[in-house]
């Protein structure tokens, strides 16, 4: 899948039919495969057929995306004069919608971006702070678990004990 940000978008139309893709669904009625000016990005044909969805018209007919084509069913006379102008106004709103998921996109991971480098910078600033201000041990003074060793090891270390007379 093609990644796109949103300044490279430039809107997706339809160039041609897809003759040998297209095919006879239930005479008159075909099922015609309109070829795709490029690969849609991810995301796009499900919008397009949202968009299409919401579309009303007279006859609409039945239409659907499939990989790097939209399909309409529809009696081939009656494609020119009455489907493509609503196809064509669809995609149009269609490649909209996905310019402005593409914006709104940009900005939330610009934003996300520089809110990781703040964090970082905080934690960083955190690291120097705790270290330049960790407390420094008076040389020859142990403490908690050090001291209970060295108590430990000076009462069993043989010779250094004195034993119960």
């Amino acid at each position: 899948m093609r990644s796109y940000a949103a300044k490279s978008f430039k809107g997706i139309q339809v160039t041609g039919v897809a003759h040998e893709r297209s095919y006879v669904t239930h005479a008159p009625i075909c099922r015609i495969f309109l070829q795709l000016s490029e690969p849609p990005p991810l995301g796009w044909s499900y919008l397009y057929c949202k968009v299409w969805g919401t579309v009303n018209y007279e006859s609409k007919a039945a239409m659907g995306a499939e990989q790097n084509c939209l399909w309409i069913e529809c009696v081939p006379d009656d494609l020119n004069h009455l489907h493509l102008p609503w196809v064509n106004e669809a995609l149009k709103e269609a490649n909209a919608q996905f310019r402005q998921s593409q914006l709104q996109k940009t900005v939330a991971l610009r934003k996300e971006a520089q809110q990781n480098a703040q964090s970082q910078a905080a934690l960083n600033q955190l690291a120097t702070n705790m270290t330049t201000a960790a407390p420094q041990e008076p040389a020859g003074r142990r403490h908690g678990f050090e001291n209970i060793l060295a108590t430990l090891k000076s009462t069993f270390t043989p010779g250094k004990r004195k034993l119960p007379q």
